[in-house]
């Protein structure tokens, strides 16, 4: 799929997205380890940017690396499409530079280049006390389609969402 430059519908202008290297996989997992509570390594990172069905943005705001979007594309039948979707797995954003528009950057950016690639939707799970993250998924058109109870930890519930995506809408 083809970068983007720029997400046209993030509120600061220096937002960048673009394709995340092999070599920033270190990086990325301290970032996502000062995000969640139980981030992912840098082997795991890395690991990931290897496979040919993923797909692994980095976002650039105050600095060189200030988020990131893990997600891949999945074999369709599912979440009602017979076409590839893609599957969000991970989405952090550095807390210092959250609530400026570069989730949904990052977000946009992932969305449109799936949209260009012909995938059929977009599917994700968010932890239910996670307002914010289900906020940012529904302005981008993603519908709650199921849960899985206590899903996280054997105790917080899993908030299902998907998205169905139109060829070339969106960009």
């Amino acid at each position: 799929m083809a970068e983007p430059a720029r997400s046209a519908d993030a509120p600061r202008s220096s937002w960048r997205v673009r394709r995340a290297r092999p070599s920033e996989a270190a990086e990325l997992a301290a970032l996502g380890a000062g995000a969640f509570a139980r981030g992912w390594s840098a082997a795991s990172i890395a690991a990931e940017l290897e496979r040919p069905d993923a797909e692994v943005w980095v976002l650039r705001g105050a600095r060189p690396r200030s988020g990131f979007l893990i997600a891949r594309r999945v074999p369709g039948a599912s979440a009602g499409s017979v076409r590839d979707q893609l599957e969000v797995l991970l989405l952090a954003v550095a807390p210092d530079e959250r609530r400026g528009g570069g989730a949904s950057a990052l977000l946009a950016a992932a969305l449109a280049a799936a949209r260009r690639a012909g995938l059929g939707g977009a599917q994700l799970e968010v932890r239910v006390s996670n307002a914010a993250a289900i906020g940012l998924y529904r302005s981008h058109g993603f519908a709650e389609v199921g849960r899985r109870p206590r899903y996280y930890e054997g105790r917080e519930d899993a908030v299902l969402m998907s998205l169905a995506l139109a060829p070339g809408a969106g960009e």
